[in-house]
């Protein structure tokens, strides 16, 4: 070539865009190729299965296919209960931290809100968890995020939903539940010890009537008027906050709790008792000093003090029994005859009423307020929680345990039905996402068996588990863990076709085929997304689904796609093949089909 033919080639002409690209093109595919023949070669020199290893895995390995599940830490048998058991914890930790935020204002709030909020928190953070959890194992952060916010709205919505609607349908069947009123005395003579102790007393009746059974409890105390302290609830840490706020002071208004408690309980259905506890009978409290009502008793009689003391023994003697007997009228028969008719009022509603009395109590009295007078207990001071323990046993006698089983038996189904609700709701977010109606159906039918289930084992787990927040915690744990796995498995049972990886940064990784066309590739929007390698292409190959089968289709890339070793344009698939792109391998099996005319049998 003479120096006239020789071609010019500047810094610029090399550096140009579609210059590099061809460069990296082919740099990909003598990569590519360079792989092909190794494996070739040793498949050529009958190197052993077990020792023949292509990128990162074993090439004579037979493909893995126990039952079409993959139990390994990417199999979603394995992967989706743990992302229950996390997110029931954080649910958990969510529900503890708001005890002391909106919590308080659910607590004091009707049944149906503090059901809603319970059910829409621990649902938004399973959906979160549950639907992303299979995105994030197979490294689509991208596209898990969005997911995630899908699946956290759908269960917050789905669970405020259902828990509102299971505590209204729980409400109206409910006739095993008990509505108790602590009346409480909390008068003058209730100051100090006395009333530290009935402090002690009331949270030790809490703890042994409130946790293992289908009851409310409400608290008012009494003096000079009657305060609801706490309104219905189960919440043992409302009640027990109610009983710490507790102060003495006054006269004894007995009639004004009593009517305060009928005021609570008539608004319920179901079962209703009032727990009375007083160390004294009913008192009113002189609105003065005894100099002034006496003053003024004598004014009412046209006379003064002067002219008392002009009267003979005799007569003054009478007058101020007559005034005696008007104040004993005033300030003790009348509380006790008000008292008294309240009692019966609440006789008459069908709320039964046991009442406790220190030494210093009028036993006739408290007899008179009781619904039996068998039914009312004594203890001197020192001994009033033995006496609250008693009453409570006294209450709950006639329950017996085959109504306290049926109460439970009904909550844990009411219950079972709200989370199969939000597990369905759950199961739907990322076939949503996937636009796969197959998903959508497998994800489904997951979510409301590990619903059905969990919520089942909630009330039981309570039952057993007597410390609050270890009851909580184990229960949401069953919920997370059974709605995970049943997902898992329901996807294991009726998948038609799937790709177990078995080389590769997702080596273990499941993917079940759901969409057609299913697409390979680098970009993170590709169905089964392949990150950290150079050599695959953004949309690498493309898995068809046929009537009988799937065939995968190589999109013409540089490194192309390996079947079996060698490389494809496009292949009908069979179980047992392997495929390879870039430094990813995968087992394809398909469930096995019945031959035509076949009866199944044989």
């Amino acid at each position: 070539m003479g120096d006239g033919d020789k071609i010019r080639v500047d810094w610029d002409d090399i550096n140009r865009p579609e210059v590099t690209e061809k460069v990296e093109r082919d740099r990909r595919f003598r990569q590519a190729a360079a792989h092909y023949e190794q494996a070739q070669g040793a498949v050529a020199g009958g190197a052993p299965a077990a020792e023949r290893r292509v990128y990162g895995t074993v090439a004579g390995m037979p493909p893995v296919h126990s039952g079409g599940f993959a139990f390994t830490a990417r199999s979603s048998v394995a992967y989706m209960p743990a992302a229950g058991l996390v997110a029931a914890f954080i649910a958990w930790a969510c529900l503890e931290a708001l005890s002391g935020g909106p919590r308080a204002l659910a607590q004091t709030s009707s049944p149906l809100l503090r059901a809603a909020l319970f059910f829409s928190v621990v649902g938004a953070v399973l959906g979160a968890s549950l639907s992303s959890a299979d995105d994030l194992i197979s490294g689509a952060y991208g596209r898990a995020l969005k997911v995630l916010v899908g699946g956290a709205v759908a269960g917050l919505l789905s669970g405020a939903v259902a828990g509102a609607l299971g505590q209204a349908i729980y409400g109206a069947a409910s006739s095993t539940r008990h509505d108790i009123i602590m009346l409480l005395d909390v008068s003058g003579s209730m100051v100090g010890e006395p009333l530290e102790e009935v402090k002690k007393a009331s949270r030790r009746f809490l703890s042994e009537v409130v946790t293992d059974r289908d009851v409310r409890v409400g608290i008012v105390s009494f003096s000079n008027d009657a305060q609801v302290l706490c309104g219905l609830t189960d919440d043992v840490l409302t009640l027990d906050s109610a009983i710490g706020a507790m102060r003495a002071d006054g006269a004894t208004n007995m009639a004004a709790g009593l009517n305060q408690a009928l005021a609570l309980l008539r608004e319920q259905g179901g079962r209703s008792s009032m727990l009375l506890f007083s160390d004294g009978q009913p008192t009113a409290l002189p609105s003065g000093s005894i100099e002034d009502i006496i003053l003024e008793e004598l004014r009412k009689r046209g006379l003064s003090v002067d002219q008392l003391e002009g009267l003979s023994g005799s007569k003054q003697m009478e007058i101020l029994e007559d005034i005696r007997a008007d104040l004993e009228e005033q300030y003790l028969k009348r509380p006790q005859r008000e008292a008294q008719r309240a009692a019966d009022f609440a006789r008459q509603a069908g709320v039964r009423v046991v009442t406790i009395g220190t030494a210093e109590a009028d036993r006739s009295f408290l007899a008179s307020v009781a619904t039996d007078p068998s039914q009312v207990f004594y203890a001197q001071t020192g001994d009033i929680a033995r006496a609250f323990t008693q009453a409570a046993a006294l209450l709950f006698q006639s329950a017996g345990d085959n109504e306290r089983a049926q109460g439970l038996a009904l909550r844990s189904g009411v219950r079972a039905l709200s989370w199969g609700f939000v597990g369905v709701m759950l199961g739907l977010v990322q076939g949503v996402a996937m636009k796969s109606a197959k998903k959508m159906r497998n994800g489904a039918l997951g979510g409301v068996l590990g619903g059905l289930v969990g919520g089942a084992l909630f009330d039981p787990i309570d039952v057993l588990v007597h410390t609050d927040w270890v009851s909580r915690l184990v229960a949401l744990c069953v919920i997370g863990a059974a709605t995970g796995v049943l997902i898992g498995i329901v996807e294991g049972v009726l998948k038609d076709a799937w790709l177990l990886v078995t080389g590769g940064p997702l080596t273990g990784k499941q993917f079940v085929i759901y969409k057609n066309p299913t697409v390979f590739g680098s970009a993170p929007k590709a169905d089964i997304y392949l990150f950290k390698d150079a050599s695959v292409e953004p949309r690498h190959a493309v898995l068809h689904t046929l009537p009988r089968g799937h065939e995968l289709e190589d999109l013409g890339t540089p490194a192309g796609t390996l079947v079996n070793g060698r490389r494809i344009g496009r292949h009908r698939l069979r179980t047992g093949d392997s495929i390879q792109i870039g430094q990813y391998a995968f087992s394809y099996a398909e469930r096995a089909r019945a031959r035509p005319g076949s009866t199944g049998y044989g």
